[in-house]
């Protein structure tokens, strides 16, 4: 398409059966990350399937503030052995089929630590999956990587919902809008609640009538890595 081209990931779907039905409704070139921790993740993600989403799995990964905040029983750390990660992975990646990618969370201190990325990337891409991150790197040499990657890597430009009202949310989408028209394309990660929801399902008919284009997180991945 000639319009800038936005791509928009809503994080942490599957644990709230409200949130993930709801989610599952929204226009369809909304891409979809679920937690490995939900129960029936397997059917949920079917459903976002058959309902034309493209489908993540959110990576629990050690978070900035960690011991205080925990990743769970297979969250990836920094200071545990490479093979210990490695057994981790294995379970996360097989919680459900046809995810076209990983998503880092929002509070991720994991990414931080460049060998500890370097061996989740190689894992990820040795998959041939997207490997999608919610913030963007801190350290340059961990910058420098993910810039000379083979293999897709996406970066999220904004969190559209870290201030939890109407206002705030907008003034985030149109940050995105802006990013794209500089870019050529943009991504947003959201979260499910409520109010986040019901912007994202007006995005299409606000976009359209803007001159921007709502994709999948892929089409973005294939664009920049032709």
């Amino acid at each position: 398409s000639d319009y800038p081209v936005i791509a928009i990931i809503v994080t942490g779907l599957g644990t709230s059966k409200t949130a993930t039905e709801s989610a599952i409704k929204l226009p369809e070139n909304i891409t979809l990350s679920f937690s490995p921790y939900a129960r029936n993740v397997e059917s949920w993600a079917t459903a976002a399937r058959v309902t034309g989403h493209e489908v993540m799995l959110d990576l629990p990964l050690q978070p900035a503030d960690y011991p205080a905040s925990d990743p769970g029983p297979y969250g990836l750390l920094t200071a545990a052995p490479p093979e210990a990660n490695q057994k981790k992975l294995q379970w996360l990646l097989s919680r459900f089929g046809a995810f076209v990618g990983v998503l880092t969370p929002l509070n991720d201190g994991f990414v931080n630590d460049t060998a500890a990325l370097a061996g989740l990337f190689d894992a990820v891409a040795e998959r041939g999956l997207v490997m999608a991150l919610s913030r963007d790197v801190v350290k340059s040499e961990a910058r420098k990587m993910l810039d000379e990657a083979e293999s897709p890597v996406l970066v999220a430009d904004v969190i559209l919902d870290e201030d939890l009202n109407e206002t705030a949310i907008n003034t985030r989408i149109a940050t995105l809008q802006q990013r794209a028209r500089e870019h050529g394309y943009a991504i947003g990660v959201a979260q499910s609640y409520p109010i986040t929801l019901k912007l994202l399902s007006a995005l299409p008919e606000r976009f359209s009538k803007e001159g921007f284009t709502l994709m999948p997180a892929t089409y973005i991945a294939k664009q920049r890595f032709k």
